[in-house]
């Protein structure tokens, strides 16, 4: 389920809170999982829209990697291509591994989990849309509307905690 954020300033905030969120996410499971048997591997994933054509996606990725050289390229003829194709949604999975057992988690949900107070992970829709409506968790933003990053760092933990002690 994708978050569904009600205006602009909580997507601003949003914005604010997601990437150290996912930072500290992925460095307390280093250090969780060094504690363990367990091992873990990151993945970056690509889910493309339904219909997506194999030529599709090797045209998408071919524009995205000249995006991402210092190669001389029309940048705008390069852009606009890009935006006429479809478009995967990237996702980043982490994998604990132990003996022939194997768990996955979607990094970025467990990042919503962290920055909203009202996310709940696979929630099903009883309309059939797949986002489900949000909001930041106050508590992550002080006075100034900055980051709170002791409350940051502490409901991280919590999350990744939770998780690995729920592991087998």
């Amino acid at each position: 389920m994708k978050p569904k954020i009600k205006d602009l300033t909580a997507w601003n905030q949003a914005e604010l809170l997601m990437q150290p969120a996912f930072i500290r996410l992925i460095d307390n499971f280093r250090k969780a999982v060094e504690e363990t048997t367990w091992e873990s591997r990151y993945e970056d994933l690509q889910n493309w829209p339904a219909g997506t054509r194999d030529d599709q996606k090797s045209r998408w990725t071919e524009l995205s990697a000249m995006l991402e050289t210092t190669q001389t390229i029309d940048i705008a003829a390069v852009e606009a291509e890009l935006a006429a194709l479809p478009s995967p949604e990237l996702s980043y999975r982490l994998n604990l591994e132990q003996d022939n057992q194997q768990i996955q988690f979607d990094l970025w949900q467990l990042c919503y989990q962290v920055c909203f107070q009202t996310y709940v992970p696979g929630l099903p829709s009883d309309t059939g849309d797949e986002t489900q409506d949000v909001e930041i968790d106050p508590k992550l933003l002080d006075a100034q509307g900055e980051v709170d990053w002791v409350a940051l760092d502490a409901k991280v933990l919590t999350v990744v905690q939770q998780i690995m002690q729920s592991l087998p």
